[in-house]
């Protein structure tokens, strides 16, 4: 459960980052690309036994981690585009329901226990995440790049279905940091050759607190993925659990703290959304 904990931290970490690289005008691509640095260099730091480069290139996860690594700054592309073209709402929402897609893997490929309660507890989770993302600043929706949300809900679904199978099929807990460091080490070298070809200016990557704020960043982004792999792996919770409980923890986690740190104003839906993640958080646990 720790873990678990740890991982919705890290995750609520990450958004408050991205709003504070907004109001100290960081650069967002230099940011994101020194984050996987940042999280490469520490998980390697953090691996507990001894590894060669010849191992890595073996292990079965290898791949794995090559496809993984590539669609996190995919899906980080697609999320800023999706932002900027179809609103804030509709992006927020797709990237938050797309949990549904790796729950439901859990559920038929790994024959995961179906209760009527669980069902009703997941629907219960999907619904509060609606209800927190809405936002009465973005409630036009420009049907033109309606397609992007629906990228976005697949292809972050996807992800997290490739970490799910990674878990199950080949990481133990002695090659999860390795896991990680691997997959963000290929997420840095994509967004280099990304850095290559858009013709950034290498010297911006080294302002201050672009350094500083893309090291916190690629901290709290390892340690959301690492820590929610050992939950996956704990046994404690089952994988459709893990994914509800550490979905809904976020979106929790998250209204609390644009409460108290940015002072953001919640809706009447927002209030009730927020009421939803708790009250799915408590049926998700008893279910666990």
């Amino acid at each position: 459960m720790l873990f678990l904990i740890g991982s919705i931290i890290a995750s609520t970490a990450i958004m408050i980052i991205f709003r504070t690289l907004e109001n100290f005008k960081i650069p967002l691509f230099q940011a994101i690309v020194l984050n996987y640095f940042a999280a490469s260099i520490l998980g390697f730091l953090l691996v507990p036994v001894s590894f060669n480069f010849q191992q890595i290139i073996n292990s079965q996860w290898f791949w794995f981690a090559a496809v993984i690594g590539f669609m996190l700054i995919v899906m980080f592309y697609i999320i800023g585009t999706s932002t900027q073209k179809a609103g804030v709402t509709p992006t927020t929402v797709a990237s938050k329901m797309s949990v549904i897609i790796p729950i439901s893997f859990s559920i038929f490929y790994y024959a995961e226990n179906v209760t009527v309660l669980k069902i009703f507890a997941i629907l219960v989770a999907l619904l509060a995440v609606v209800f927190s993302s809405l936002k009465k600043r973005d409630n036009t929706l420009n049907y033109k790049y309606i397609i992007l949300p629906f990228i976005l809900f697949f292809g972050a679904g996807f992800l997290d279905t490739l970490v799910k199978i990674a878990q199950q099929e080949y990481l133990t807990q002695s090659s999860t940091a390795l896991f990680s460091a691997v997959t963000f080490s290929f997420a840095a070298f994509f967004g280099l050759c990304i850095t290559i070809i858009r013709k950034e200016k290498i010297l911006t990557f080294f302002y201050r607190k672009t350094l500083l704020m893309g090291s916190l960043l690629g901290v709290a982004n390892f340690f959301s993925m690492y820590l929610v792999i050992i939950a996956l792996s704990s046994g404690i919770f089952e994988s459709s659990v893990v994914f509800g409980l550490n979905n809904t923890g976020i979106v929790a986690l998250s209204v609390v703290s644009a409460i108290i740190f940015f002072r953001e104003k919640l809706a009447i839906i927002n209030w009730l959304g927020l009421l939803l993640t708790f009250i799915s958080i408590v049926m998700l646990t008893f279910i666990g």
